[in-house]
């Protein structure tokens, strides 16, 4: 009466044995797939090369605009002779109409800025050629000033600076964007590399006294020297 007992004991070991050996099985072949994935472990960074990291540093350069790798280095001094008689331009006639001392002696130094970085863009081996670009740039610039001359007085201060704050924003992003990509020649770089931190100056310049007219006046107090190269 007891071997019914015994087999069946024996039946449940083969049974819990078989259990065992499938899952030691199951686990080898985990084991032959890989290392299973760490949930921790960061994801690849999607940011393209060149973009800047997460304390504020900027190391992203400026996305071409599609076009801008079709002009040589003679277009691209062209654009940059185009952007500095329209600084000449403007500089002179607020030179002239200002009402502000302070907005008079910004604009002199415009003019003075400019019209040194054109001799040193009529100075380089590659003479500059006009294009597309450059002929927009020109025609924009006229409309500009024609507007400026329609205005008398504090308008005609608050015309101006508002009006350098945006050529210069444009210069920039111009440089950037479209001047910076298409250069070849190692002078044309360098000289744009100078210019941009020129016009970088004379921008934040702008904006310090286009807050200041915001804020109801200029006063009499010297203005400090923008950067000069453009």
């Amino acid at each position: 009466m007891k071997r019914p007992f015994r087999s069946s004991r024996a039946i449940l070991f083969a049974a819990g044995l078989s259990i065992l050996l499938a899952g030691c099985a199951w686990m080898d072949r985990g084991d032959d797939d890989g290392p299973a994935s760490d949930p921790t472990a960061a994801a690849p960074s999607s940011e393209p090369t060149g973009s800047s990291d997460r304390t504020g540093t900027a190391t992203r350069s400026p996305q071409a605009r599609p076009g801008s790798a079709t002009m040589g280095d003679a277009e691209v001094l062209g654009v940059l002779a185009s952007i500095n008689r329209a600084e000449v331009e403007a500089g002179r006639l607020a030179a002239d109409r200002a009402t502000s001392p302070r907005i008079q002696q910004f604009a002199r130094q415009m003019v003075d800025a400019h019209s040194t970085a054109n001799e040193r863009i009529e100075a380089a081996p590659t003479a500059p050629q006009p294009s597309d670009l450059s002929r927009r740039l020109e025609q924009q610039s006229r409309q500009a000033v024609d507007r400026l001359r329609q205005q008398q007085g504090d308008a005609f201060d608050r015309a101006y600076v508002e009006n350098q704050t945006r050529m210069h924003r444009q210069a920039l992003d111009t440089i950037e964007r479209d001047l910076m990509p298409a250069a070849r020649d190692p002078q044309v770089k360098q000289m744009l590399q100078s210019m941009r931190s020129d016009v970088a100056s004379h921008l934040d310049e702008a904006q310090r006294l286009q807050n200041e007219i915001a804020r109801g006046g200029m006063g009499d107090r010297p203005m400090p020297t923008p950067g000069s190269g453009t």
